[in-house]
């Protein structure tokens, strides 16, 4: 396998938002009763993309934030044919993993395609949400935390972005490792569940 130049942004944990190139754009806007998600809005290839080798890198600045968001996008892509790789299990922690690190495990792992998990902002407010679940609702009190996320996926072979998802959330404060791995999992499953209509395998 050839692997092509990766563009400097992946690496780059100043996120910035652009638009790509080639790409067709579908916006979805969800009221998810109970979720996490709020808005969500993806640009994807327009041809079918096959996956052979995925590695999952979060840019997050905590090994334990970094290493739970990539385990739960794979278990969410659990049943999926290809191979799923966390970049925990070649990272340190306190130690950077740097453009070159990632690149070896690329090589050596032969990975064709790569998911980057970025937080491109976060807020939080002191107020009670009312969270709707069927005929069954929750108030929950004190920290509601904003956030918005980037998913991409990019292609190793020629360093193209293919997918593109920007995933705005609303969710009670997440100290718990229990309660990140849960608001993840709902992250990473609307993406998964988008890589399907978008023919993403």
């Amino acid at each position: 396998m050839r692997v092509g130049v990766v563009p400097d942004f992946i690496f780059n944990k100043e996120i910035r938002m652009f638009r790509i190139k080639g790409l067709t754009s579908l916006a979805l806007v969800l009221t998810i009763s109970g979720c996490a998600v709020q808005n969500f809005n993806s640009y994807a290839s327009p041809d079918d993309i096959e996956i052979d080798r995925l590695l999952v890198n979060s840019l997050s600045s905590s090994f334990n934030e970094a290493a739970i968001q990539e385990v739960e996008f794979c278990e969410a892509v659990a049943k999926a044919k290809f191979t799923c790789i966390t970049a925990k299990n070649f990272k340190k922690p306190g130690i950077n993993f740097s453009e070159s690190d990632l690149m070896k495990v690329v090589k050596d792992e032969n990975v064709d395609h790569a998911v980057l998990v970025s937080l491109v902002s976060a807020k939080a407010k002191n107020e009670a949400v009312v969270i709707q679940s069927g005929n069954q609702s929750q108030i929950i009190n004190g920290v509601t935390e904003q956030k918005l996320f980037q998913v991409q996926l990019i292609s190793m072979l020629n360093g193209e972005i293919v997918y593109s998802a920007e995933i705005e959330t609303q969710y009670g404060e997440t100290t718990a490792d229990f309660q990140k791995r849960n608001f993840y999992g709902q992250i990473f499953d609307e993406v998964v569940e988008d890589w399907e209509k978008k023919n993403i395998h």
